[in-house]
């Protein structure tokens, strides 16, 4: 009976927690489709979203669910790592997929201690530590390797999404798979472009010794728009991510969660 209801809850917070990183990436794509539209707006990344979603009329009460979820989310992907929910195995492959897992884990677990920081009144520009360490040479070998490891996760996002391998572990209704699968596809591509691009900027960051600046999707964003078709490329990946959001969301209902 306890274990009953503890699988239960534990099934909502992990889907709560979908729905959390759907809506970081709606707020991101949305932003940056009126900015390419010129109705205002801005190119953000996760931590951007979630400042203006503390700036809006109760945004502290919005801001105090995002982190439940978000904290649902990082027991989910450390759990799916480390006891292998989906039954990858323990070959290679298997080992990369569960190592990514892992990683998207404590990733989002620094975005949600970030983001309690925020609520409980710290600076968002609180990173002085981080910046004197990026601006060393150490940093140089740190920054070719994400980028590196963010080429090699954009290329398993692009996998992934055309393959529409996310489809064996969702339980997607016959009648709404016709727009469901779609949507997912996109979101898919759209996050492992964004990736492939955040990881080509890593790398140029580590062979310009550029070491002072972090890389976030804002960037990718700022690099789309510089281009002759700026506008158009910057709406597209826009409405990419928001379709990653909607694909996140979705995820809250329709994932498997072997709890």
């Amino acid at each position: 009976m306890i274990k009953a209801i503890a699988k239960k809850h534990w099934e909502k917070l992990a889907k709560l927690g979908y729905g959390s990183r759907g809506l970081m990436y709606l707020m991101i794509g949305g932003l940056a489709l009126m900015a390419a539209l010129g109705l205002g707006g801005k190119t953000t990344n996760s931590k951007g979203a979630i400042e203006i979603l503390l700036s809006q009329p109760f945004g502290q009460i919005y801001l105090a669910v995002l982190i439940i979820g978000l904290m649902g989310y990082v027991g989910w992907r450390a759990f799916q790592a480390i006891a292998d929910t989906d039954n990858h195995g323990m070959n290679v492959k298997a080992l990369a997929i569960r190592a990514g897992l892992l990683a998207s884990a404590i990733s989002h677990t620094l975005l949600t201690i970030w983001a309690i920081k925020l609520i409980l009144g710290a600076s968002s520009n609180d990173n002085n530590n981080l910046g004197e360490w990026l601006s060393s040479e150490e940093s140089l070998v740190f920054l070719a390797g994400v980028g590196v490891i963010l080429l090699a996760v954009g290329t398993a996002h692009i996998f992934k999404g055309w393959k529409a391998r996310f489809d064996k572990y969702m339980d997607v209704p016959t009648a709404q798979r016709i727009w469901v699968i779609p949507l997912c596809r996109i979101g898919l591509l759209a996050r492992g472009a964004a990736w492939i691009i955040l990881g080509v900027l890593f790398l140029q960051s580590a062979l310009a010794t550029q070491k002072n600046n972090m890389k976030g999707i804002d960037d990718v964003f700022t690099l789309l728009s510089q281009n002759y078709a700026g506008a158009w490329l910057l709406s597209a990946m826009a409405v990419g991510l928001c379709a990653f959001g909607c694909y996140s969301v979705l995820e809250g209902f329709y994932r498997r969660i072997h709890a």
